[in-house]
């Protein structure tokens, strides 16, 4: 509780307020929290111009930080010419490429985003003669979202100047048949990156396009009571920074965004550097920042390009059996040291086992050298259980992509190992005193942090049992690895005042009861960025 300076700008009361028992009232002055205690306490700072909101007994909490979400991706998709439905069925993916055939002019590009190539992706098969079926002449790439994977045909080969003789970039992998004679057609990493940013240059200005989407994006963001998010990734190639600084600028942007710009391993790291330097955005106050880098250090479980301590049983690469590293480990403790020197934490994307293992050694490396930086990794899978101790000595933050965690059954069947959900070690990371978020990574998974809680409460021994815990895991915990812990995530005078009121008490409900819980408002540095029809009604 704080004594009101002057009178508020808004004053929420009869709100059931987290981890605030006996209160029932919050003030905010100039977009923070200026009081939090008793109606009868704040009573006499509210005047004429304050706006008072009654919401009835409901249940307000900090509001919901996502700190690894794809919004700029699932916008970026609509730009595909050839939109593809969520199958992984080849005959009906057939008939929507016969169709875009037929309607996409013969000189232009043919860009797909499908969610499930690496899951259609089977040894036997060439995607490359599949797509040339339909797609005898025009080139064409069809994306996964998660973006480890491309397929392309011919033609698009052929313009991209790639062939049975061509090497792998750094951060790529051409994949060729068992003979060598020929390309697939699936390219990984860079090599993938390489044709799509041949595909967008002989598109008109894409911001054009992507700007209302992204917009759009982050209206279903605030619609789940997420005010915060770490953007997954920003491809600064594809113009997408300018996209952020303009959505900024003109007043659009309703949540806060931590954007990462993406390391790109063929690029040189001079080059790198000084565009992430020209670009920082340090002002923690303000709604944009880009202070944080995405590495992608390996690849995927169903891509067969996770980085394991042990081959698979049917690996995706002959040559490399344990999946791949896309930048080396030492590669990655050069990246950190530097990145460090212009300011800049990391957000690792670390897959396999081996992967989060190389993780934590590069940031061993740097912390021995008195680097103080925000690090954090990102997983959906396995970790070695004699590294689980070293997130909370290294202070880096482990996150956890909630829909997809059960991604780790494809590799238990994958693997020679029988690897299940219990190498995911959530509670053992937390008790071990880790730093545990959890994150959508939206548009590859389901985003709505109710979601998210449930399923976590749901997972028994491989779950949170608390209920505190898993609301940590979407409010303060990932504030701290955003190194916003002073700005957001939880209730305290000082603090931006960013709420989600629910129409339930969430704490007091069984976790399959949780994702019925419905987002009554959303609330942004004291401005209302969503709320819903019934209370627009009742206002």
């Amino acid at each position: 509780m704080a004594k009101l300076s002057r009178h508020a700008d808004t004053v929420i009361i009869n709100a059931n307020i987290y981890q605030k028992k006996g209160m029932d009232s919050i003030a905010v002055t100039d977009g923070m929290i200026s009081f939090v205690g008793n109606y009868d306490e704040v009573k006499g700072k509210i005047t004429q111009t304050t706006k008072v909101i009654d919401i009835d007994g409901r249940a307000l909490l900090p509001g919901f930080i996502d700190l690894n979400n794809h919004v700029f991706e699932e916008a970026y998709a609509v730009e595909g010419s050839c939109p593809l439905p969520s199958t992984d069925d080849y005959s009906e993916l057939a008939g929507v490429l016969a169709k875009c055939a037929a309607a996409i002019p013969e000189s232009t590009w043919v860009i797909g985003f499908s969610r499930l190539l690496p899951r259609m992706n089977k040894p036997s098969f060439m995607p490359k003669q599949w797509l040339d079926k339909f797609f005898p002449e025009r080139p064409v790439v069809l994306i996964d979202l998660s973006s480890d994977m491309v397929w392309v045909n011919s033609r698009a080969l052929e313009t991209a100047q790639l062939n049975r003789y061509s090497i792998n970039p750094p951060g790529g992998r051409i994949i060729k048949t068992a003979d060598k004679a020929s390309l697939t057609g699936v390219l990984l990493g860079s090599a993938g990156e390489k044709v799509i940013s041949r595909a967008r240059a002989v598109h008109p200005d894409l911001c054009h396009i992507n700007y209302p989407n992204v917009v759009h994006g982050l209206k279903n963001v605030t619609r789940n009571g997420i005010t915060t998010l770490g953007d997954a990734r920003s491809y600064w190639h594809r113009g997408w920074n300018r996209v952020w600084e303009t959505i900024l600028a003109n007043g659009d942007l309703s949540a806060r965004v931590t954007v990462r710009p993406w390391l790109y391993p063929h690029l040189s790291m001079k080059e790198q550097l000084d565009y992430f330097s020209g670009i920082a955005r340090q002002d923690l106050t303000s709604r944009l920042i880009i202070n944080q880098v995405k590495v992608n250090l390996d690849g995927s479980y169903t891509a067969g390009t996770a980085r394991l301590s042990e081959p698979y049983s049917s690996p995706t690469l002959v040559s490399e059996t344990n999946g791949v590293f896309y930048i080396s480990p030492s590669e990655l403790t050069a990246w950190l040291e530097r990145l460090d020197k212009i300011g800049f934490g990391v957000n690792i994307n670390a897959t396999g086992d081996e992967a989060v293992k190389a993780s934590l050694n590069a940031i061993q490396d740097v912390r021995l050298q008195d680097i103080d930086q925000v690090f954090s990794i990102h997983s959906q899978g396995v970790i070695s259980r004699e590294d689980v101790p070293r997130f909370a000595s290294l202070n880096v933050s482990a996150d956890f992509q909630i829909g997809n965690i059960t991604d780790s059954t494809v590799l238990s069947e994958r693997s020679r190992k029988n690897r299940t959900l219990e190498d995911t070690l959530m509670p053992a990371l937390s008790v071990a005193g880790a730093n545990v978020t959890l994150s959508s990574g939206w548009a590859t998974s389901q985003f709505s942090p109710l979601k998210g809680i449930a399923k976590s409460l749901s997972m028994g021994s491989h779950g949170f049992s608390d209920i505190h815990m898993a609301i940590a895991a979407y409010t303060i915990n990932p504030a701290r690895a955003l190194g916003l812990e002073g700005i957001t995530g939880s209730i305290d005078v000082g603090k931006s005042a960013d709420f989600v009121i629910l129409d339930q008490d969430i704490t007091e409900l069984k976790p399959e009861q949780i994702p019925q819980v419905n987002v009554s408002l959303t609330m942004l540095e004291g401005e209302i960025v969503y709320q819903s029809e019934s209370d627009k009604r009742g206002a």
